[in-house]
């Protein structure tokens, strides 16, 4: 098991479970696979600068549809229909690093990137922006730059509020109120959260970041990292918001 049964009760507690756990399907066959600690989704490469991760072997690879009904916590509908490629489970920090292959430990984690996904700008969603901003300035050469920078901002807020409906609701833990950041040069908003319950997930830290891969992609990943521990077994010395920006990101190459 790559989790222990502590951590997975905490995380089932604390998150939105945005995509059923499936096996892969036929049509993902070439817009997903993975090496080492880097994974290639929809034609684009999310590797993880730190060789310490492992790239999970049980990892699940599935399309996303954000009207798709199969959510554990159903909460009110995003501002517009997201599609993509979702894969859950693709990385974790080994709580035993020096277990051989075979052990039964092999594959504990401390800390996890719980999802990554790619998902397509909605058109409709897009027009609609731009459409406003056209229309208070009369054309698109005239909508200032600063106006353009909010319209990215307003489509990365959407993406993780699309993804995250359920993932804020738990009062036990404190989250933050998000900023706009840049991963790996690529303009993103993050948010985070901490559990300091001792009896949930002790000092477990959470983060969810939507990056702009391009002008049609949002990426967005999910990231646990827990505090609390196995007896003889290693922790992440980072939180969750490190592990985000460890993440590096190129479109794939054939």
């Amino acid at each position: 098991m790559i989790t222990s049964k502590k951590i997975l009760g905490a995380l089932l507690g604390t998150m939105l479970m945005s995509v059923v756990l499936v096996a892969i399907p036929t049509a993902l066959g070439e817009n997903a696979n993975s090496s080492d600690t880097s994974i290639c989704i929809n034609g684009w490469k999310f590797a993880l600068t730190d060789p310490a991760w492992r790239c999970n072997d049980r990892k699940m690879f599935d399309t996303y549809d954000s009207n798709d009904k199969r959510y554990v916590f159903p909460m009110s509908q995003p501002d517009a229909r997201w599609e993509g490629y979702s894969v859950l489970y693709p990385f974790y920090y080994p709580a035993y690093p020096k277990a051989p292959v075979g052990n039964k430990y092999y594959d504990t984690g401390s800390a996890f990137v719980e999802n990554i996904m790619v998902l397509e700008i909605p058109d409709d969603f897009r027009r609609d922006i731009e459409d406003h901003s056209i229309a208070i300035y009369g054309s698109p050469e005239k909508v200032p730059a600063e106006v353009k920078k909010k319209e990215k901002e307003q489509i990365l807020k959407d993406a993780i509020r699309n993804y995250a409906r359920g993932w804020y609701v738990d009062e036990r833990a404190r989250y933050d109120d998000g900023i706009f950041t840049t991963v790996d040069g690529h303009k993103a908003y993050l948010r985070t959260g901490k559990n300091d319950d001792k009896g949930f997930s002790a000092a477990a830290s959470y983060a969810a970041a939507a990056v702009m891969l391009d002008n049609y992609h949002v990426g967005v990943i999910y990231v646990v990292v827990d505090k609390t521990g196995s007896e003889g077994g290693t922790l992440y010395k980072g939180n969750a918001k490190d592990v985000i920006n460890a993440f590096t990101f190129e479109r794939e190459t054939v």
